[in-house]
């Protein structure tokens, strides 16, 4: 067991905060540290907004001064891909979930969604708020065996804390629908797992 502790940066995506990884720690070898970060517009950061992932990569190097293994899920792993990007020196690994360097379906790329998908949510942002985040939390646990309990812990903590704003709420489906950082990922030296 390492000396120092790993600091374990945990980064969480489109429409959640911080809160969404709280089961996950309990669960952590002791030698990370954990870290929860909220993007900006979310959770404890919601009155602050962003346009782009250049923005969120750097709200989020100002974390760490060293490096550190950093977990991202959709939006998070995005901002953190770009993160190692730019700045590598902060990045020792990186694990990213439910994530591609791709969100949409392109010519080339087959394995995106449509992008319709990221129009009709903000559509219905516009439309209804809270019940387009409701959707969203209950898509989180489709297919699962515990989805009921999931959506029920997952509820009860996402929603205790500030909403998202729907500024960074649009503006983080902006970039899942026209990110593509596939030609980013051959550039990347550090180990990186999904």
């Amino acid at each position: 067991m390492p000396d120092k502790k790993l600091k374990c940066i945990f980064v969480h995506g489109w429409g959640m905060n911080q809160a969404v990884w709280r089961p996950v720690i309990n669960t952590l070898p002791d030698w990370l540290e954990p870290v929860l970060v909220d993007l900006p517009g979310h959770g404890q950061r919601a009155a602050e907004s962003f346009s782009g992932l250049d923005e969120l990569s750097s709200a989020l190097q100002l974390t760490v001064d060293e490096p550190a293994l950093w977990v991202g899920w959709s939006l998070g792993g995005m901002a953190v891909t770009r993160l190692a990007q730019d700045y590598p020196e902060k990045v020792a690994a990186m694990l990213l979930v439910s994530n591609s360097p791709c969100f949409v379906k392109r010519a080339d790329w087959q394995v995106g969604m449509d992008a319709g998908v990221f129009d009709a949510f903000a559509a219905d942002l516009e439309q209804d708020f809270a019940a387009t985040i409701q959707r969203f939390l209950s898509l989180q646990v489709r297919g699962s065996e515990s989805g009921r309990n999931l959506l029920r812990q997952l509820r009860k903590e996402i929603l205790a804390q500030p909403p998202a704003n729907v500024g960074a709420l649009q503006s983080g489906l902006a970039l899942l629908k026209t990110v593509d950082l596939r030609t980013a990922m051959h550039t990347l030296c550090m180990p990186t797992h999904w």
